[in-house]
């Protein structure tokens, strides 16, 4: 029996509405463990045999300073004789965050359910609060050398490996303001990647809440919201986790005004002929939005993942900053705005972006790749997650890209750092072949000499594919092979010597850190863009080989004896592979680096794993 279809034997019929069965205020030291879905809490979180785990939980609303914590991994119902540890209240919020601990999973007979109960007993002589966390062990153990993992088997270790990437970014975070208010806020370690964290637990199905007792009844929202708010909250403390990191960054936001144009409603060509789209009520003021920073790198990161909160927030309010009051679909295309409003609007550069707005025409010089990819991560990630939503790129935005394809591609086939550079780039071409595959370059045709966007740009159908199957063929012919510097002085290439193992075949975990993250980042999010996604590259099973080295790098560590031992580490990842400059070494290293890992082992950006359809269980 597969892992999906396992989920689905253990779902059950829910025999009561989603809707209306929220706690809107919660209890005191309310003890919530992190559910595998926030969907269906009934779904385990999956593991197999030997796998050092971690079983997480906290406690909201706590009334004591410190609680005695004793989770009964021996299952015989006496929690006195498992090893007991303390874990201490966050002043700020009354809640202790992490109540969790290292888990050997044991052997089994057969895969079976293995359910886990926690006792939280307060230091201040308040009693014992209980929970459970719903865990299903696999029976079998993974081959000590990757290459021998069924897929079956991999799809379980990379979900298991993405619950752990969650909980570091969960338990890490700082900065906390705020209890009972709407205005929620806290950072992510290195706080720069703040927005990155938020876009991994919701791409991860944990939706953002609300403090319900924050919400007035007559709150502005859809029919149901406000109860399916309650229900995330009091279910998943992800929830809370991914509302204090948005508005993190939402409160911080800036208005910048926008020349003419800048707003147009051209969303897409029929033919020669430009198609207009309606624009979302009052977003035609002429001005734009970045958030708690205007330098494209992060206006890009923010506004993509900004977009992916549309399903959990649409038809609400925004609560915090100078956008309080606005339709969350209004500030997603405020940003959208903005961040095409920095484009750089002719010249050698034209198509492209440096770190700042640029209006008009600018030299070679002034096209950086690495910058300009977050422009088309965050545009084209917006463009997807908000469509529904009525968000959209206009063509001006879109499709003046055709030209930057061109100009700031070398004769290797790779993108320089800048276009006035003669070398390359691997690490960062990936941004070039996102770009490519979102203006669907991939399908035209090879030999054509129309030009597709004649508004926008004098490139041919030929001239565009000819430069994806370019791109295409120079990763590929790098993909495993050692390539150390790039253009301007930057490190460059996939794994340190080549290889994704790390010239380590004899290890399930902790086997090696000889990754680029911020390359593999740049990679993967290129494959999964476009359509048809590019499940191979060439003959390599690009997915395969990205998630086992994530699994691997990513530190795992339990001992049942000692419930702490090396916890700070688990779902961390630090850069090892920093013989030059690179940003993964630079910036946040063991942090921005987990999340960015854990963004590229879920399975596919905007459209992860099903949740199971709840069924009679056997």
């Amino acid at each position: 029996m597969n892992f999906m279809s396992t989920l689905r034997m253990l779902s059950v019929i829910y025999i009561v509405s989603l809707f209306g069965t929220s706690i809107a205020y919660a209890e005191n030291d309310q003890l919530i463990v992190v559910p595998f879905s926030q969907q269906n809490t009934q779904l385990p979180h999956p593991a197999h045999e030997g796998a050092p785990i971690t079983l997480k939980a906290i406690i909201r609303n706590a009334q004591c300073s410190s609680y005695e914590i004793r989770w009964d991994i021996n299952r015989n119902g006496n929690f006195n004789d498992d090893a007991a540890f303390t874990a201490s209240r966050e002043g700020t919020t009354r809640t202790v965050r992490d109540i969790g601990r290292g888990f050997v999973v044991p052997n089994v007979d057969r895969d079976k359910p293995f359910n886990i109960n926690v006792r939280a007993r307060s230091n201040c002589g308040h009693g014992d609060k209980f929970g459970t966390y719903k865990l299903f062990v696999y029976d079998f153990t993974p081959s000590s050398d990757p290459r021998n993992w069924t897929s079956e088997q991999l799809e379980i270790l990379t979900a298991m490996a993405i619950q752990e990437s969650l909980w570091h970014t969960h338990r890490n975070m700082g900065g906390f303001s705020g209890k009972d208010s709407a205005g929620i806020q806290a950072h992510a370690n290195y706080s720069e990647s703040s927005a990155m964290g938020m876009w991994l637990f919701v791409i991860n199905n944990h939706l953002p809440a609300y403090p319900p007792n924050s919400l007035a009844a007559n709150e502005p929202s859809p029919e149901g919201w406000l109860d399916e708010n309650a229900r995330r909250w009091n279910v998943d403390p992800y929830a809370e986790s991914a509302m204090r990191l948005l508005n993190y960054n939402v409160a911080a936001v800036d208005y910048h005004g926008l020349v003419n144009g800048e707003e147009e409603s051209t969303c897409g060509y029929r033919g020669n002929n430009q198609v207009s789209c309606n624009r979302v009520a009052g977003t035609t003021d002429r001005t734009g939005i970045s958030q708690r920073s205007s330098n494209v790198y992060r206006t890009g990161m923010q506004t993509g993942a900004l977009a992916t909160i549309l399903p959990a927030l649409f038809g609400t309010r925004v609560k915090v900053g100078r956008a309080a009051g606005q339709q969350w679909n209004w500030l997603v295309q405020q940003a959208v705005d903005y961040v095409g409003y920095q484009q750089i609007d002719g010249g050698c550069a034209k198509g492209g972006w440096i770190y700042s707005a640029r209006n008009g025409s600018y030299g070679c010089w002034d096209m950086d790749l690495s910058t300009t990819q977050w422009a088309y991560i965050g545009l084209e990630s917006a463009e997807v997650a908000g469509a529904p939503y009525g968000v959209f790129v206009n063509n001006r935005h879109k499709y003046r890209i055709a030209d930057n394809l061109i100009s700031n591609q070398r004769s290797d086939g790779g993108g320089a750092y800048r276009t006035a550079e003669s070398g390359s780039n691997l690490m960062i071409t990936g941004g070039s072949l996102l770009a490519a595959r979102w203006l669907g370059t991939q399908n035209m045709n090879s030999n054509s000499n129309s030009d597709p966007f004649p508004a926008q740009s004098g490139r041919s159908y030929k001239e565009l594919r000819r430069s994806h199957d370019r791109y295409y063929e120079y990763i590929r012919g790098w993909f495993t092979r050692r390539k150390l510097t790039g253009s301007h002085g930057w490190q460059d290439g996939m794994w340190q010597h080549g290889d994704y193992l790390c010239g380590n075949r004899n290890a399930v975990y902790n086997a090696g850190r000889c990754g680029n993250t911020y390359s593999l980042y740049s990679h993967q999010k290129a494959y999964r863009t476009g359509s048809p996604e590019l499940s191979r590259l060439g003959n390599y099973d690009w997915y395969r080989m990205f998630s086992i080295y994530f699994i691997r790098a990513m530190g795992r560590y339990a001992r049942n004896n000692d419930p702490r031992w090396n916890y700070g580490s688990n779902g961390q990842i630090n850069e090892g592979y920093c013989e030059r400059t690179a940003p993964s070494c630079r910036y946040g290293n063991g942090h921005m680096n987990s999340i960015m890992g854990g963004l590229v082992l879920t399975p596919a950006v905007f459209n992860p794993k099903p949740v199971a359809q709840g069924s009679v269980s056997t």
